[in-house]
């Protein structure tokens, strides 16, 4: 009950603020969405402490707080977010303006001095590729999935990687590649031209500046360098809570040279994440699949 409060308290604050402005009827609508589509979601998935909200208007993010998933395996979890984001679909007003769905789990304490937050696993979906579940090929640890309005088979990990953890939050990684046509069922899936890095935080202060800095490090050699471009932040410090999302690309042959590495370090911001065996392991796994269809 509490939690349904604060949630009524917060939209109600929130579209008093927005009252000031010509918009505030359309938000009073999108509100109103998201607060029935939160319900819903605590009514079948049995979970009370539920955030959702809509990104730059096309993304719709779905936050389970110290739910009972968190004790789940990864792999029970992405299937679960996959759920979770095909019954958002199905009771969002207004799912067709939405293009993406991404759904986390977070385990988060309340101190006297400071919160903690981690996310245990976040999960993206495009809302064509779950419309079109038949396209989708389960390999293992690795997934391709081939959209025919675009004509793209992507290539992803089955869970996203944790690559930084710590007081202040963490970080999680979703690396994946785009190749032309449908080279499920192909003798060999066309090698990218790039490699694409999708990073996600979860924590109470912004851990990253926008578009910061990203250089790559693979066996103490500086192998690339740019600046990765900041998608979307939600959260504020009256919330006390922030996710801040940006992505990356590199060169397929720099990927190459870092599933090749015994170390392997990225520089994100001011934020050190070195990659652990298992997740440059999951790294190796998803080259294999690029050039061997070996995705297990």
């Amino acid at each position: 009950m509490k939690q349904a409060v604060k949630g009524y308290f917060t939209i109600t604050l929130l579209c008093f603020a927005l009252l000031l402005s010509a918009s505030c009827s359309g938000t009073i609508k999108t509100l109103t969405d998201l607060s029935r589509l939160r319900n819903e979601l605590i009514q079948e998935f049995k979970e009370k402490d539920i955030n959702v909200v809509v990104q730059g208007s096309h993304v719709l993010g779905i936050s389970f707080i110290n739910s009972s998933f968190n004790k789940w395996g990864e792999l029970d979890r992405a299937e679960k977010a996959r759920e979770i984001a095909l019954f958002a679909i199905k009771h969002y007003a207004a799912i067709a303006s939405i293009n993406q769905i991404r759904v986390g789990f977070v385990a988060a304490k309340n101190y006297i001095v400071f919160n903690y937050s981690q996310t245990l696993g976040a999960y993206s979906f495009n809302k064509s590729d779950l419309e079109n579940p038949t396209e989708s090929k389960v390999q293992g640890l690795v997934n391709t999935l081939y959209n025919p309005s675009s004509n793209q088979t992507s290539v992803y990990l089955n869970r996203n990687l944790q690559v930084y953890s710590g007081r202040d939050g963490g970080i999680m990684m979703l690396p994946y590649f785009v190749v032309p046509g449908n080279n499920v069922s192909a003798p060999r899936i066309i090698t990218p031209r790039t490699a694409m890095m999708d990073f996600s935080t979860t924590s109470t202060k912004r851990m990253l500046p926008d578009n910061p800095p990203f250089v790559l490090y693979v066996d103490d050699e500086k192998v690339f360098s740019g600046k990765a471009r900041t998608t979307s932040v939600l959260g504020s410090e009256g919330e006390k809570s922030f996710n801040e999302f940006a992505t990356q690309e590199i060169p397929y042959s720099q990927f190459v040279q870092l599933t090749n590495g015994k170390k392997v370090k990225i520089m994100l911001g001011a934020k050190e994440l070195e990659l652990s065996g298992a997740s440059l392991e999951a790294l190796r796994t998803m080259r294999r699949c690029i050039e061997q269809l070996k995705c297990d």
